[in-house]
């Protein structure tokens, strides 16, 4: 069985209490999942939450940010809060929009839970509670709701020092990577893609990675070996040939290369 994936039907904004979601998703939202769609979480209370083969700990007044596709599941049906359910386009209106969306992206991908400053605190709560009273109006505000989310992000950049303009070509070479990757794009389908010169690609990911653009090819095809092996219950060939790789060996020994045991290996390691 492959991991799930749940749309969000709509190209707007959603805004759930957190507890009554849960309660109607059932035991859906404790097993492992992902989404066409962005979800930033504001928790009330202590607990964890499993992102990507990590656990992440959250207490109240952090959120949390996922990106589309990440794998993730709730450890219980008690967590409370709220949680903003949206469409990358939704957010994205234009080049400004878009560069805040990758660097998102980065906190999703390095620091999912962020922890807002002090200072800022009390203007979140009365942020979210604006979401809340939004959601009740009909029809919707689309562009109100827009303004808001957009100064979300803006509270939550700041309180993420990773997440600079400076790194904008690397990011843009990760989302770049995470909407071909299996399609194994070559160094110059890479730099075409991003309109820079071959030399200039690999001095992106070497400043924002430390490693080649064809090794982050490779990560980010082991991440999603690793997503389905320990969430799903494909065969291992199934998983390799829906990666691109026609040859099983092939795809054995490019995932021992990286996570230092064989696919198999790692889908019985005890956890």
């Amino acid at each position: 069985m492959a991991i799930p994936t749940y749309p969000l039907n709509n190209q707007g904004l959603r805004v759930h209490d957190l507890k009554a979601y849960l309660r109607r998703a059932g035991q859906a939202a404790q097993r492992s999942h992902r989404h066409d769609f962005w979800q930033i979480i504001a928790f009330r209370g202590n607990g964890s939450h499993h992102v990507d083969l990590q656990s992440h700990r959250y207490k109240t007044g952090t959120f949390l940010i996922l990106a589309s596709g990440a794998v993730h599941k709730f450890c219980g049906p008690h967590t409370q809060g709220l949680m903003l359910h949206f469409p990358a386009a939704f957010f994205a209106r234009g080049a400004d929009d878009s560069s805040r969306l990758l660097r998102l992206r980065a906190i999703a991908l390095e620091t999912p839970i962020v922890t807002p400053a002090p200072s800022d605190r009390a203007r979140l709560r009365a942020l979210l509670q604006e979401f809340r009273s939004e959601a009740d109006r009909s029809p919707e505000d689309k562009q109100m709701q827009q303004n808001m989310l957009h100064t979300l992000a803006l509270y939550l950049l700041r309180s993420s020092p990773n997440a600079t303009e400076a790194r904008q070509d690397y990011m843009r070479l990760l989302e770049c990577i995470e909407n071909q990757y299996t399609e194994r794009p070559t160094i110059s389908e890479l730099a075409r893609a991003l309109q820079v010169s071959t030399k200039r690609l690999y001095a992106i990911a070497a400043t924002g990675s430390g490693v080649s653009p064809a090794k982050l090819v490779e990560q980010r095809l082991v991440l999603e070996a690793k997503r389905r092996l320990i969430h799903s219950s494909e065969p291992i060939s199934a998983i390799g040939f829906a990666l691109g790789f026609a040859d099983p060996a092939y795809f054995s020994r490019l995932f021992r290369k990286h996570a230092g045991q064989s696919p198999r290996d790692f889908r019985e390691r005890p956890r």
